[in-house]
């Protein structure tokens, strides 16, 4: 079996397509995870198929499904005929090679589409279908026979074009594009390891080198591109054995983390990049029955992916939020003049309960809404007419996600200096969006110092929150019509205003 998840139907949700080998299915995301269609049957003739893929080989703009029938020697697809998941009747690629089991997509030729890597397991040959026109004509190359178990691309010499790596019984071999897409001879790049057929192509140590990701035997391996055309070998985890495998950054830290589903042992591991170097921890697993297939994607549209998981032959599909409960900014101290007003705010995720706090001398109590709280069980607590007994207290928040755990922030003070400008009183006039209202990208002002820029509902929900400051744009096309709250986090304080998504 295999997964993939992609957005198919233009209603910025991602959906989830599986085969169990036989069918080819589409089940549906409808309202960021919170409920899902039916499965919806789009091809049923199958013998084995090891592999469906979805990618944008006619430049359309929408995503096309690819399939690998290994028993039925037939390597096709199907065109999004128009961008909301209508497929046309089958394409056929190729019926002639014996035993497709792998594909793979880049630019091998430097002519701005997507061509097709097909390793033929049967025949032994790794073959290249060029993309001839954009549009999915293809040609048919065989650059190599080899007896392989597991291939992909990679550029491995780091030189911007498509190289192609595989495993062999027992090393690992690679194929070298001149940039044209002529490939030269086999170069063997580790001959102490091989015989994987699980093979990912990924910058696992974030040297700007792609390195390997591999199942050889019944460990979970990183192979480490030294740059030099060769790998070195690097043990994650010994378990059960792999039937499937997925990378992607899970946890927003700009690495690559790792899903493994080996149904063996009823296991589905979840292998964390701690230091961005490929250093890796393995999480306890989660237990179910007959994993078979895993992919990562964003389901329910909070910025973090998702996992999704296939069983077999039980073939039942599952998926698990990537939930993430934290405190991204804290507050901060707040200055103000008697009978004036402050905020003091905190951005998260996860939560569902706030509880702020006051401490004014005798220890933290609860605050509720009054004459002069407001917001007391929401993101941003309010202080208006501010009295001087006041001035001298701190602050803080108890966040609480759904299964009640705490968090509980820095505390932050407020403090009698009329000299100074409180930022959220600049922050109300809102002059550092615009358009206010909009109705989908809102551009901000250059902010000195900014870190982060994240955006809540009026719940305190993280709907958006990105590190990449330089931008300074928010694209809310796909977020839901309502107010929200814009948060831009710098060295030393947070500017916070409303914008009205229309």
């Amino acid at each position: 079996g295999d997964i993939d998840i992609a957005a198919i139907n233009n209603d910025g949700n991602n959906d989830i397509f599986y085969t169990d080998g036989q069918y080819i299915c589409l089940v549906e995301n409808q309202n960021s995870g919170e409920s899902f269609s039916d499965e919806i049957i789009l091809y049923q003739n199958g013998s084995n198929i090891f592999e469906i893929s979805l990618v944008d080989i006619d430049n359309d703009n929408d995503m096309d499904l690819f399939v690998a029938d290994a028993l039925a020697d037939k390597v096709f697809w199907f065109e999004n005929t128009d961008g909301n998941g209508s497929f046309s009747p089958l394409i056929m690629i190729d019926n002639q090679g014996n035993g497709p089991v792998d594909i793979d997509f880049s630019d091998t030729d430097a002519d701005g589409d997507l061509d097709l890597l097909v390793g033929f397991a049967s025949d032994n040959e790794i073959v290249i279908f060029e993309n001839t026109d954009g549009q999915g004509s293809f040609i048919k190359n065989v650059i190599a026979n080899s007896n392989f178990y597991g291939l992909c691309f990679n550029d491995t010499d780091n030189d911007n074009d498509a190289d192609i790596i595989y495993s062999l019984i027992s090393s690992i071999a690679f194929l070298e594009n001149d940039g044209t897409g002529n490939y030269l001879p086999e170069v063997i790049v580790n001959n102490q390891n091989g015989y994987a057929n699980d093979f990912i192509s990924s910058d696992v140590n974030n040297d700007n080198y792609e390195d390997i990701i591999y199942t050889p035997d019944y460990s979970l391996n990183w192979m480490e591109n030294n740059q030099n055309n060769t790998f070195q070998n690097h043990l994650i985890n010994i378990y059960g054995g792999s039937n499937d495998i997925a990378a992607g950054d899970l946890d927003n830290d700009n690495d690559i983390e790792i899903v493994t589903a080996s149904r063996n042992v009823n296991r589905v591991y979840y292998s964390v990049n701690i230091n961005s170097d490929g250093t890796f921890i393995t999480l306890p697993p989660v237990l179910i029955q007959e994993p078979n297939a895993v992919e990562t994607g964003d389901l329910n549209n909070d910025g973090y992916k998702d996992i999704v998981v296939g069983t077999w032959p039980s073939e039942n599909l599952y998926w698990a939020e990537n939930y993430q409960f934290r405190i991204l900014n804290h507050p901060f101290d707040q200055f103000a003049c008697e009978g004036g007003k402050v905020s003091f705010s905190v951005v998260s995720t996860g939560v569902i309960i706030y509880q702020w706090q006051v401490n004014s001398g005798s220890g933290y109590i609860n605050l509720t809404d009054d004459d002069t709280y407001t917001g007391t069980n929401k993101a941003q607590v309010n202080i208006t007419d501010i009295t001087t007994e006041l001035f001298g207290n701190e602050y803080r928040c108890l966040v609480y996600d759904r299964n009640n755990f705490e968090l509980i922030t820095d505390a932050a003070g407020l403090y009698l200096d009329c000299t100074k400008i409180n930022e959220q009183q600049i922050n109300n006039t809102e002059t550092f969006l615009y358009p206010n209202p909009t109705t989908g990208i809102i551009n901000l002002t250059p902010v000195p110092n900014a870190v982060s820029i994240s955006v809540a509902d009026i719940t305190g929900k993280i709907v958006f929150c990105t590190y990449e400051v330089d931008k300074m744009q928010i694209d809310m096309s796909q977020i839901k019509n309502g107010v929200y709250i814009v948060s831009i986090q710098t060295d030393n304080k947070v500017l916070i205003s409303k914008i009205v998504k229309e």
